[in-house]
C-alpha cells in the first residue's frame, strides 16, 4: 500500500510550504493534523462503499489538494502567521532586547554546563597566580639584598 510514504510525503511539502508562508508551528501542526483525518475519512468512506483500496487512496489524497494551495489559503488569514510576521515593528524591537537581556546570563549558563571545565580553569588561574606571586617575592628580595 503506497498510501502511508505518499501521504506523509504530501504532507512534508504542506509543511514546507506553510512555513514558507510564515504560518505559526501550532497553525501548521493542527492544519497537517486535519488533512490528515481528512484523508483517512475519506478513504474509510470510498473502502466502505466497494472500492479497491488503491482507488479510495489516489481519490482521497487527490482531495487533500495541492501543497501550495493549501499554503496560499492558510496564508490568507493573517491570523496565522507567527506573531513576528503580524507585528515585524514589535519584533524589530523585542529580538534585540531580548538578546540584550540573555547576553549577560549566557557566562552563568555557560558554566553550569561547563562546571568542571570552569572549575580547573580557575585552580590553574590560582596556581598561576601563586607561582607567578612567588616568582615576584623572590625577584623582589634578590634585589632588595643585593
Amino acid at each position: 500500500m503506497f498510501s502511508e510514504t505518499a501521504v506523509e510525503r504530501r504532507l512534508a511539502m504542506v509543511r514546507k510550504e506553510l512555513e514558507r508562508e510564515c504560518i505559526a508551528p501550532e497553525y501548521i501542526d493542527r492544519t497537517l493534523d486535519e488533512l490528515r483525518m481528512h484523508f483517512e475519512d475519506v478513504r474509510d468512506e470510498l473502502t466502505a462503499a466497494g472500492r479497491s483500496s488503491a482507488a479510495a487512496e489516489r481519490y482521497a489524497l487527490a482531495r487533500l489538494g495541492d501543497s501550495r494551495s493549501v499554503a496560499r489559503a492558510a496564508s490568507a488569514h493573517p491570523g496565522l502567521k507567527a506573531w513576528w510576521k503580524r507585528y515585524p515593528h514589535v519584533a524589530a524591537v523585542a529580538y534585540p532586547l531580548a538578546c540584550l537581556a540573555v547576553l549577560p546570563a549566557m557566562p552563568v549558563l555557560a558554566g553550569k554546563q561547563h562546571a568542571s571545565l570552569l572549575g580547573r580553569w580557575i585552580l590553574s588561574a590560582a596556581a598561576s597566580g601563586v607561582v607567578t606571586a612567588g616568582l615576584f617575592l623572590f625577584l623582589g628580595f634578590s634585589l632588595t639584598l643585593s
